[in-house]
């Protein structure tokens, strides 16, 4: 009997730790999916959304080396996602909150701010996304040094910057 409980007992407690959640971040070292200053962002952004909906796929894309901004400042773009917006660079889809987000970062500078392996591969030619130019409403942040988000262009008087907070 002996020998039956005690693999038994070692299958179930296997299986009980593969099912628990990782998503912490802290001084434990586990990683989080996404980092909270991203979640500010995205909620902001969804805020200020004519019509935000669910069933939307909503891109999020890190870029660096803009035109008009200097090499080193971070652009972090949200918008509803349609097929014209598609371009190279694709790390996967995740969920934030209730909306699925498609992830872009070409150069791997958003890499601090989430975590690869909680995305999930995506095929985009069979994405089924719309072609219409009338959702495009994006917002961007602009990194500021290590310390905050910025929104870019006029500041809304409800706008305040957003912490990067990276432990």
């Amino acid at each position: 009997m002996k020998k039956i409980i005690i693999p038994v007992i070692t299958l179930l407690t296997v299986a009980c730790y593969n099912n628990s959640e990782s998503e912490v971040l802290g001084r434990n070292g586990l990683c989080r999916k996404l980092s909270p200053c991203i979640e500010d962002a995205f909620a902001y952004y969804i805020k200020h959304e004519d019509n935000p909906d669910t069933s939307t796929i909503y891109l999020m894309e890190f870029l660096v080396g803009e035109p008009g901004f200097p090499q080193d400042d971070t652009l972090i773009l949200f918008c509803a996602c349609c097929n014209r917006q598609l371009a190279d660079g694709i790390k996967g889809i995740m969920t934030i909150g209730e909306y699925k987000v498609l992830v872009f970062d070409k150069q791997n500078v958003g890499n601090k701010f989430y975590n690869v392996d909680s995305l999930v591969d995506i095929d985009l030619d069979r994405l089924c996304l719309p072609s219409s130019e009338n959702l495009i409403n994006c917002y961007a942040f602009v990194l500021d040094g290590d310390s905050n988000l910025y929104l870019l262009g006029c500041q809304p008087d409800d706008f305040v910057p957003i912490k990067i907070d990276r432990e």
